[in-house]
Formats: C-alpha cells, sequence, structure tokens
C-alpha cells in the first residue's frame, strides 16, 4: 500500500501546545495509521525567523532553534503516537510512521496550502476555532479557504 501524506495544522508550536492539540489527538485516534507520511504545520503572521526578540510583538526565532523546534516537536509526536492504540495504529506499527515539523512566518491559509499542494497529499486536517460569522467574514477562516482551496480531502476537527 503507498503511504498517505497527510498535512495537520497545529495551532501552537509549543510542546505543551502539541500534546494537547484536539486536532493531533483526533488525528491519531481516528485518521493515521503506520505507513503514513506526515508534515504538521504552523504558521503565524506573527513569527520572524532569525534574529532575536523584538519589541514590537512579533516572536523572532533563530534558525537554529527553529530547527530544535521541529526535532522536538516531531519526537513528542511520536512519543504520543505510541500512546494510542486503535484498530489503525498498533505500537508495532508506530515506526512506519514519518513524520516533519514545519514553523514558518505566514498566513495559515496560504501556508498549509502550499504543503498540501507541494506533495499532493490525500488529506488535511484543521481545527475550527468556532469564531462567528462576523469575525469570520472579517478575518478569514482557515479551515474554509482550505475546503475552498486545496484539492486534498479536508478534515475539519471541532473543538471539545
Amino acid at each position: 500500500m503507498d503511504s498517505r501524506k497527510i498535512v495537520i495544522g497545529i495551532e501552537s508550536y509549543t510542546s505543551e501546545g502539541l500534546k494537547t492539540s484536539a486536532v493531533v489527538a483526533w488525528a491519531l485516534a481516528n485518521h493515521i495509521r503506520s505507513g503514513d507520511n506526515i508534515t504538521l504545520v504552523h504558521a503565524s503572521k506573527k513569527l520572524e525567523i532569525g534574529g532575536a526578540n523584538s519589541p514590537t510583538g512579533v516572536e523572532k526565532l533563530s534558525d537554529e532553534t527553529l530547527h530544535e523546534m521541529e526535532n522536538t516537536l516531531a519526537r513528542i509526536f511520536h512519543e504520543m503516537a505510541a500512546n494510542y492504540s486503535n484498530s489503525h495504529l498498533t505500537p508495532q506499527k508506530i515506526e512506519g510512521i514519518v513524520v516533519s515539523v514545519k514553523i514558518e512566518r505566514g498566513d495559515p491559509r496560504e501556508v498549509i496550502t502550499r504543503y498540501a499542494e507541494a506533495s499532493p497529499s490525500s488529506t488535511v486536517i484543521v481545527g475550527s476555532r468556532g469564531v462567528g460569522a462576523v469575525k469570520r467574514a472579517f478575518l478569514g477562516s482557515v479551515s474554509t479557504h482550505l475546503v475552498q482551496n486545496c484539492s486534498a480531502n479536508v478534515i475539519i476537527v471541532k473543538p471539545n
């Protein structure tokens, strides 16, 4: 069987944020199986790569720190997967999962779409923050954008 390419949009690039992510928990419990090639993607307009923190509210990360964070999140994802045991994911099959993490500055709608389309994905999984219609009309919705612009299937995980 060919490996499936799955892009998962994550709201936080912190270790704790990944561990408490409803999207990641849902994907592990319901969708991910051995042999999957998973890309976890975090994008923020308030993130700047390279340099030190600035007082402007933009968080800056050095390239080295960014690389370390991506590796740490990939390791944590594998640890989380090892704690799940369901019909798709057994402890013996965990090793067959390939995980990469991408943290970038930019509009999450555009960044996630780019990763989903760069290497045609079978599925994109994102969360829904449940913002109201007015806020969504002004700011736009990541999930709505993905449904309208990605050629892959898009799964939207609602908050608990």
